[in-house]
């Protein structure tokens, strides 16, 4: 199988920028916001896993755009470290829009859409339900 290497780098380097979103996300949170900076900032954009992914991709994606230190180096670094800094600067922003995790929400939230589901379905059941002379569904009579 021959793989090409203008399509494996730069994979690779997205691999590593969203395995750095989600490792940052998981362990360097724990430790709070940054130190003097972070402190500064609205709660979720102070943390590590977001002011990190920002500037360590926003840097790595700038020197390696804007600059001919790595674009002398080689297709292969720079390609790399360019899909690299973009991913973990998008990771870094995604971090601070939505700061709260994804795996526990969705679980959650399963429920209480079946029981808004349940209650739209019977509130269209009973308003489609047949009305007596009197004008009230047939249901609250019999009930």
């Amino acid at each position: 199988m021959n793989i090409d290497k203008a399509i494996m780098i730069p994979a690779a380097g997205a691999g590593v920028g969203v395995a750095y979103t989600i490792l940052s996300k998981q362990y360097l949170d724990s430790y709070g916001n940054v130190p003097w900076i972070g402190d500064m900032l609205p709660a979720p954009w102070g943390k590590w896993s977001t002011l990190g992914g920002i500037l360590i991709g926003g840097v790595t994606f700038g020197v390696s755009m804007f600059t001919n230190v790595v674009k002398n180096q080689g297709y292969q670094l720079y390609s790399f470290l360019t899909v690299f800094g973009f991913t973990t600067l998008i990771g870094g922003i995604l971090n601070g829009l939505f700061p709260g995790g994804t795996t526990a929400r969705a679980g959650m939230r399963l429920a209480p859409r079946a029981r808004t589901f349940a209650r739209s379905a019977v509130a269209r059941t009973a308003s489609m339900a047949p009305i007596t002379t009197t004008g009230i569904p047939a249901a609250q009579v019999l009930s």
